[in-house]
């Protein structure tokens, strides 16, 4: 195995090894050296803060090449914000833009507003609404296990606790945010990806210029990321899938993976 991927693999074991802190919510610092960027986060004991903050700030899930965030004044919007790990990257990277960030669990959205106001990040809007296909009340499921508490998915699971929220469409962000169009739609929605992108029309979807979305093939069966590439080739976008050894072997064990799409 090359060193990088068992660096890496060796990496996402030791962030869920050390997840479980002494005291119920502590202070987690980040630094991204590449872009010069430094946070803190308050993250929670027994739950996957830790990891969700060092998917964005150490392994670059949602991406930090430079023509994402090329433009000014950018209109980023953040589906599935859980405690803003991504929202205040966001923020940091477009300083002269506006991050829009929507989180449907109450207990995340109390962090993710935490989090804002402990960076001091002015350009920030949360909402506390899912984002579905369409505008409805439905029950989401939490997790019970320790390693992934603050991780819920409105997909049927053998989880018991459940939260009943708010959803709107893909669609309706447009008004709800008062924006046109929007730079960079980042999702990570544990399974809504498929009805949110799949059942949103062209007139939405040309709307967007950029997505970056982590994909969860577990959890519904009716469709995997192959759909999602073609639906979004179609509608004008180019599109990869992160590669690479490491990212073969989440997959494989997770069903989860990294998938970008570019207007062409």
């Amino acid at each position: 195995m090359p060193s990088k991927t068992l660096m890496l693999l060796c990496n996402y074991i030791l962030s869920l090894l050390y997840l479980n802190q002494k005291k119920n919510k502590a202070i987690y610092r980040v630094h991204d050296k590449n872009n010069n960027l430094s946070a803190k986060f308050n993250v929670r004991k027994n739950t996957s803060d830790k990891f969700v903050i060092m998917e964005t700030w150490k392994y670059n899930t949602y991406y930090n090449k430079k023509d994402f965030y090329n433009k000014r004044n950018l209109n980023i919007v953040d589906i599935g914000a859980n405690i803003g790990a991504f929202t205040v990257y966001a923020s940091m990277r477009a300083p002269d833009g506006k991050v829009f960030a929507f989180e449907p669990l109450s207990e995340n959205f109390s962090v993710l507003n935490e989090n804002v106001e402990l960076n001091k990040s002015d350009n920030i809007k949360t909402f506390k609404l899912g984002i579905l296909d369409k505008n409805i009340r439905i029950p989401i499921y939490l997790s019970e296990k320790n390693m992934n508490k603050g991780i819920g998915s409105v997909h049927k699971t053998n989880e018991n606790i459940k939260e009943y929220i708010k959803c709107r469409s893909l669609k309706d962000i447009f008004e709800i945010c008062g924006i046109k169009k929007i730079d960079l739609l980042k999702i990570d929605a544990e399974g809504s990806e498929y009805p949110i992108l799949l059942n949103s029309d062209s007139k939405t979807l040309k709307k967007i210029d950029k997505i970056v979305l982590e994909f969860h093939d577990s959890l519904d069966n009716r469709y995997n990321y192959k759909d999602l590439k073609a639906h979004l080739i179609q509608q004008g976008f180019k599109v990869r899938i992160k590669a690479g050894l490491f990212s073969s072997i989440i997959y494989l064990l997770f069903k989860i993976g990294t998938l970008y799409a570019i207007r062409k």
